[in-house]
Formats: C-alpha cells, sequence, structure tokens
C-alpha cells in the first residue's frame, strides 16, 4: 500500500503517545512508585498536548520516514525537552504532586523511543543496503563532488537497488582514502581510464555536470569498449538543503551543455507559492516541465491547461502522484475559445499564468498558416486580455528566437504575439506582462535530436537541410527554471531573454549523437544535406538591432527594452485578422502580418 502524507501523519500522531504512555508507566515502576491512575493518566495527559503541539510545531508529522537525518532527530529532542517546561509549570498549578527524578527519567524514555520510532525506517534500509552489498551485488562507482555525493549516498539509503556504490571519484579536492557515508574515495577523474579498463565496476554513475564535457566523451568511449553502463545522475532541483536526483542514461543534452543550471529558489518560492498558477499548452514539452517546477514551489493551485485531452489527463495524474499535497486541476480548452477561457479564469481566480500553448514547427505552419495566426495570435490575445479583465497578477508569455526579424509565419506570429502582450503592459497596469525569448528545447517535440535518434535508429541518413545550419540550444529544464525567474523579478512591459551560450552548429549535433550511439558519423551513418526549407533561416539571433541588451541581477537572464516600438493598435489588427480568417482569406491574412510587423 502506497503511504500517503495523510497516513504517515496519522500514524506517528498515534505511535508517539502510546511510546510516551509506556515511558511514564516504566518511570513509575523503576521508581518503584505507587501508580495512581488518576493521577498518572493526568501527567501523560499534559505531557502529550504540549509534545503533540511542539512536534506539529518543528514539522516532525511530516517527516519523510525513509529519509530521516541527523538533523530531524534532534529537532525531536530540541521539541521535547521544550515541552517539559510548560508541562512542569501546568502540574504545578494544578497541584499534581512533582517528582523531578520521575520527570527526568520519564523524559529520557520518551526520548529515547521516539528517536527510535523516528530513524528505524532509516536504520533498517541502510542495513538492507549494506547486506545486498555485502552478497556481491554489481558494483557502481560515483563520480561527483564530496558534497552532492553525500547527498545522494544519503538519498540512496533509502532505495532499493540492483546496485551498490562500492567507490568515490572525487572531482573536488577531498582526499583518496577518506569516506563519504561509509563509501571510500578511490581516486580522481584522472584514474577513471584506469578504472574502465580494468573493469573494476558494473556501472559509473556521473553526478551532474562533474566531469567536463571532453572528460565525459572520453569516459563514453571507453565504456562501450569495457561494455561498461554509464548513468547519469541529474539533480533536479537543489532547494532548502534537499535535493531530488534523477538517474538516467547519457543523452544528448550532456555532451552539449556546460552543467546544472543554478537558480535563486527564493526568489521564485516568494513568486509561485500560496498563488494560484495557470499554465496554457500544458501537456507540450515546457508546458510539462513547467507543470512539474511550478509543483517544487508548492502553488495554492496548479491549473493545468491544454487541447491535448490525452495528455493534459495523464501530466494532471502523474504530478498528482508525485505532490499529493497539492490541488491540482486540469482542463481541456482551445485557448481561442474566449467564453471558455473567461469562464475557467473566473473559477479558479487565477493570480499567474504561464502561457506557453503555440504552434512552433516552421514548415508545418508555412503551410497552415491561419493555424499558426489562430493559435500564436488570436490565442495569445484572449489569454492575456483574460488576465487583464479579470486582474491577474502576472502573465509570461513564452517566446522564440524566431521572433527576431522573422522570415517564417510561425516566427512572425509570434512576434506579433509579443507586440500584443508588451502593448497590454501600456493599457492595463494593474497586470504585469512579461515576455520571455529562448531558441531551441532540446528534447522537445519538434526538435532535431529525436528525429536524429530514429534515423540513426534505422540506419541512416541523418538528413541535415544546410552545413551552416546552427541554432540556440538549452535544456528543458534550464529554459523553465529561468522562465521562472524572469517571471519572478521581471517588470511589466520588457522582453527577457535567456543566455543561451553559443550556438551549435546542427552538424555537429548530429555528429555527436551518432557517436553517442557507438558508431561513426559518414561511415557506419551517413549526413545528407537536403535544402533549406521554406521560412527557415542559417542563423538565428535572440534581439534585434533596435532592441537595448542589458544585464539582470541574475546570472543567464538578459534584459530587452524595446523602446517604444511596440506601441501597437493590437484591438484593431486582431479584428482585421478575425475576419480575414472568417473569409479564410490567406493571402490578405499574409498581407496583414507582414504590414504589422
Amino acid at each position: 500500500m502506497k503511504i500517503t502524507v495523510g497516513i504517515r501523519r496519522l500514524f506517528f500522531i498515534l505511535m508517539y503517545p502510546i511510546l510516551w504512555f509506556l515511558s511514564v508507566v516504566l518511570s513509575f515502576y523503576l521508581l518503584s512508585i505507587h501508580i495512581d491512575f488518576i493521577n498518572l493518566c493526568l501527567m501523560f495527559s499534559i505531557f502529550f498536548v504540549f509534545r503533540i503541539l511542539l512536534l506539529n510545531a518543528f514539522h516532525l508529522f511530516d517527516v519523510s520516514w525513509r529519509f530521516v537525518s541527523v538533523g530531524e532527530v534532534f529537532d525531536l529532542g530540541v521539541a521535547l525537552l521544550l515541552s517539559e517546561l510548560p508541562s512542569i509549570l501546568v502540574m504545578y498549578l494544578v497541584n499534581l504532586a512533582l517528582n523531578f527524578r520521575l520527570i527526568i527519567i520519564e523524559f529520557t524514555f520518551s526520548t529515547m523511543f521516539s528517536a527510535t520510532l523516528l530513524s528505524l525506517k532509516r536504520v533498517y534500509l541502510t542495513f538492507r543496503s549494506a547486506g545486498g552489498r555485502s552478497k556481491g551485488g554489481r558494483k557502481a562507482i560515483l563520480v561527483g563532488d564530496t558534497q552532492r555525493a553525500e547527498k545522494f549516498l544519503r538519498t540512496l539509503e533509502g532505495i532499493s537497488s540492483p546496485f551498490f556504490i562500492e567507490g568515490i571519484i572525487a572531482t573536488d579536492n577531498a582526499r583518496k582514502g577518506n569516506f563519504i557515508r561509509g563509501i571510500k574515495i578511490v581516486g580522481t577523474p584522472y584514474d577513471l581510464t584506469y578504472i574502465v579498463r580494468n573493469r573494476l565496476y558494473d556501472t559509473i554513475y556521473v553526478i551532474g555536470d562533474a566531469l567536463r564535457i571532453n572528460q565525459l566523451k572520453n569516459l563514453i568511449r571507453e565504456c562501450e569498449k569495457s561494455n561498461i553502463r554509464i548513468r547519469v545522475v541529474s539533480i533536479d532541483i537543489a532547494y532548502k538543503n534537499s535535493s531530488i536526483f534523477t538517474v538516467r542514461d547519457v543523452d544528448a543534452e550532456d555532451l552539449l551543455f556546460r552543467g546544472e543550471v543554478t537558480i535563486s529558489a527564493e526568489v521564485i518560492e516568494k513568486f509561485i507559492n500560496h498563488k494560484r498558477v495557470l499554465i496554457t499548452g500544458a501537456a507540450g514539452s515546457i508546458g510539462r516541465e513547467l507543470g512539474y517546477q511550478v509543483a517544487m514551489f508548492t502553488p495554492l493551485k496548479l491549473v493545468l491547461l491544454d487541447i491535448d485531452e490525452t495528455r493534459v489527463y495523464l501530466l494532471s495524474e502523474k504530478l498528482k502522484k508525485q505532490f499529493p499535497y497539492l490541488d491540482i486541476e486540469y482542463y481541456v480548452a482551445d485557448i481561442t475559445n474566449e467564453g471558455k477561457i473567461n469562464r475557467i479564469f473566473t473559477k479558479e481566480k487565477i493570480d499567474v499564468v504561464f502561457h506557453a500553448a503555440a504552434y512552433k514547427h516552421v514548415p508545418v505552419m508555412e503551410r497552415f498558416p491561419d493555424e499558426a495566426v489562430r493559435v500564436n495570435v488570436l490565442g495569445t490575445y484572449v489569454v492575456a486580455k483574460t488576465c487583464a479583465i479579470q486582474g491577474v497578477h502576472s502573465f509570461i508569455l513564452i517566446s522564440t528566437d524566431k521572433a527576431v526579424e522573422p522570415t517564417s509565419v510561425m516566427g512572425a506570429t509570434k512576434r506579433l504575439a509579443e507586440k500584443i502582450v508588451i502593448s497590454m503592459a501600456r493599457d492595463f497596469p494593474h497586470t504585469s506582462f512579461i515576455v520571455v525569448r529562448f531558441g531551441n528545447v532540446l528534447g522537445s517535440r519538434g526538435s532535431v535530436i529525436p528525429i536524429f535518434n530514429e534515423q540513426i535508429k534505422q540506419g541512416g541518413p541523418v538528413t541535415i537541410t544546410h552545413p551552416d545550419m546552427e541554432r540556440y540550444f538549452m535544456t528543458t529544464k534550464e529554459a523553465v527554471l529561468l522562465v521562472l525567474e524572469a517571471g519572478s523579478v521581471g517588470k511589466s512591459g520588457e522582453i527577457y531573454v535567456l543566455d543561451m551560450g553559443k550556438p551549435i552548429k546542427i552538424v555537429d549535433l548530429a555528429k555527436e549523437l551518432i557517436r553517442l550511439h557507438g558508431l561513426e558519423p559518414d561511415v557506419d551513418i551517413m549526413i545528407k544535406f537536403t535544402g533549406k526549407r521554406p521560412g527557415e533561416k542559417l542563423k538565428e539571433e535572440l534581439y534585434s538591432n533596435e532592441e537595448r541588451l542589458s544585464k539582470t541581477e541574475l546570472e543567464k537572464l538578459l534584459r530587452l527594452k524595446p523602446n517604444g516600438l511596440y506601441n501597437f493598435d493590437y484591438e484593431s489588427f486582431v479584428s482585421k485578422v478575425s475576419d480575414a480568417l472568417s473569409n479564410y482569406d490567406e493571402r490578405h491574412l499574409r498581407k496583414l502580418i507582414q504590414e504589422s510587423l
């Protein structure tokens, strides 16, 4: 049976008093004091009331049993100690005979029994892990700095796994031969080649960005030769001294990017905590990650909205299992349906909106410009205008680098969406209208990586439109966390650009993916150039010459000043576009788009 937060709270609330009552009885027996049942029950009741209050104040009923640490056990002792003072005072006021030896012995028993109960599961899982390791489980080695290695090993103690960490490769200055949570530091990254070639371990776990990209590439090649599995331990979030780790296989993101994104978690928490947050396009790659990361910061309610009924339902079910204490709702809706969007906002009393719903595939939108305009332009207008009318605190539009000097229908519609949102900031000062612009997201729907992977699995060729084609890339998690930062600190009427690093040539990305599969480009898998498609650029820009770029107080987040370029009569434009869509006049629609840029 799955242990929910409520069941765990009830278990501790019932078990602690049983142990305390036993402590009182044992104390009477130990001191050979005659047990007066009324006095015993009165003494227990006083202890019970104050201890329950203090343990609840220290959040000790909410502790995850399998992840109990020394800190929680210490807090338990402090809470019990603090409860003694008011308990003794009340006993004195009700004229209960005070025996300080009895109180001290009872406190000692209560603390011992309570601490044993709190740490019991953690101790059991630790010994079980040690027992499994001694029975010859598959050996693994962990690569990372000592601080994150310690956190991961502490997490691993409560997890059943066929792999057991037998050694640590420390990437910081930790001394060889030292121990971390009972695991020996056996070397530095320079020892990895020897370890792999001699097959000393079955699996290698690499924590985040512990190795430089070249080191990781070399390690992958050596592991392939020696038939050793290599896995990446990514840190989903590190906040308030807790971390959530995900163990996965190596993918393209690990070979392209510099390291884990660092965020100002306290700033984001202030923005999200106890707010009603709605995400449009929640079933897409950005929307899904937004839902997960927003949930981490405990909103008052999380509302997921998408037109894809299956994906949005599955996402809501997944998030409810991961965050059972959160209020999560989902809606199937078309963002251009003004009446329904208005009803949803009225019912849910939304505070913050992340607008991720959009059509993003450049060649497809060249074929269907009416759909690009309907969703990307009118949909943005409907959601943003509803926010303004209903007094939503913040609206964050997720835009794209293709909106800069657009050459495609998709890019043009996103540029117009930006203009609408920035212009609304002028007309509705009570709502904060912010635009966040970034480049391609690795692994998203429509991204080149899933396409390349499928082509490689089929034996090639890998098709690329042009040898000089290059793009800015960012991981989904990195993009979403920086979007949250921009929403937290951004000022209404401004555009924020994520620092995407250097652009990457698509052909280089394809070659790395081929090598990641253990193959050689242009030997095992051919690369074929097919020519530029309609609307495509060879290179993308994150901002235009007319936009003034400045730094913010946050790393990787840049601010753009529109310079008054977006004083846009969006009401008139929306009216004309709606008429063109109703008449399905594609020629007039394209003309309106071009004139409005």
